[in-house]
């Protein structure tokens, strides 16, 4: 009989204003056409969070990119409301 490990939980941090990461290091400025529904969304998120809006984009670019790249790794992304079950990896920083 043989028994496997699970490895070690795994925790996504995003990124908040006041931790510079490598792609803060040179900034590209753009200009981003959205509804004004979708405005009102990033700005309420913008409040919620007290940050600013172009920080609500970043933070959501890579909430998207760490979602891809687990389904590319065949895993499945949810939202658990039962604290008791185990997760494999948590995003905080939200």
């Amino acid at each position: 009989m043989s028994t496997t490990l699970k490895d070690a939980p795994v925790t996504l941090e995003v990124p908040g204003p006041d931790k510079e990461s490598p792609d803060d290091l040179e900034r590209v400025y753009m200009l981003l056409g959205m509804s004004q529904a979708m405005n009102a969304r990033v700005e309420e998120l913008a409040a919620r969070g007290g940050v600013s809006k172009a920080e609500i984009i970043n933070r959501a670019v890579g909430l998207y990119k760490a979602v891809s790249d687990a389904l590319l790794d065949g895993k499945r992304v949810g939202i658990v409301e039962d604290s008791e079950i185990e997760l494999d990896s948590e995003f905080v920083g939200f």
